[in-house]
């Protein structure tokens, strides 16, 4: 057993090109099928792709892609994604609680509309804002 990992898992799927299709076989059905390209997911995960019995349209067989099996794949990118955004989410809250130094000396050279200035003023009372850099916009936290 072995722990899939999730780097790699993202960047896998993240290569994938979900697609429409209708089957070149009716019988398979008539309406269109959402899915991937066999021949991608082949590429990079081998293991979900398989090999049907040849017929009379298709007499090599016709890849086919296991769904269930993508399952551990996405949440093994699912996973990285959330850590990718709790570490964003610090990152916001370290500029977040710093902010409040950089900004109290211009609260008057936010703007010259009242209650912008009044909003930056509450911000850092509360030490939940931070001014987008190159404007006078402000970003509050509650």
């Amino acid at each position: 057993m072995e722990t899939l990992n999730a780097s790699s898992s993202l960047s896998a799927i993240d290569a994938l090109n979900p697609v429409t299709f209708n089957w070149i076989d009716e019988s398979q059905g008539s309406s269109t099928q959402v899915g991937f390209i066999a021949q991608q997911v082949q590429q990079l995960f081998p293991g979900l792709v398989s090999t049907t019995s040849p017929t009379k349209l298709t007499p090599n067989g016709t890849l086919g892609v296991n769904y269930i099996v993508f399952i551990a794949p996405i949440i093994s990118a699912i996973q990285a994604l959330s850590a990718e955004v709790q570490s964003l989410i610090t990152t916001v809250q370290g500029f977040a609680n710093q902010s409040h130094l950089s900004l109290a000396p211009s609260i008057n050279s936010v703007s010259k509309n009242p209650m912008a200035r009044r909003c930056a003023s509450l911000a850092i009372s509360s030490h939940r804002c931070s001014q987008v850099p190159g404007n006078h916009h402000l970003i509050l936290f509650k």
